[in-house]
């Protein structure tokens, strides 16, 4: 008498229940970690901006909110970003969190620092 092989009714609910955890999370976290990342470009695209670097802290964080007005940035404002200027270097940062609500009254914290110097 041969075994049987195959995945019983118990697998398959098993592996479905892993997607659908797996892509609710991929769904709701992709969002805020695209908006990190957009945030992250635009700061380094102010640090290396060569008619910023002699522009004072009003004047970067205008360019900035002209570049998150046109790349739909909504996580932070012109009064988060925080601006050091050390000579002709000009390093952009921010600290922000955001709240994902993930199920019912369960809700993810993301703590996000993007700036415009290398790690």
């Amino acid at each position: 008498m041969r075994k049987q092989r195959g995945w019983g009714l118990g697998g398959v609910i098993g592996v479905i229940a892993v997607v659908a955890v797996s892509m609710m999370l991929i769904f709701k976290l992709l969002p805020p970690y695209m908006e990190y990342l957009t945030i992250q470009k635009i700061f380094k695209r102010l640090a290396s901006d060569p008619d910023l670097q002699s522009g004072n802290r009003r004047e970067i964080v205008k360019a900035f909110e002209r570049h998150a007005t046109i790349d739909r940035v909504d996580s932070i404002t012109g009064d988060d970003v925080e601006v050091d200027k050390r000579g002709v270097t000009v390093n952009i940062s921010a600290r922000y969190q955001v709240k994902t609500p993930l199920v019912a009254n369960i809700t993810l914290l993301l703590d996000f620092s993007p700036k415009s110097a290398p790690d």
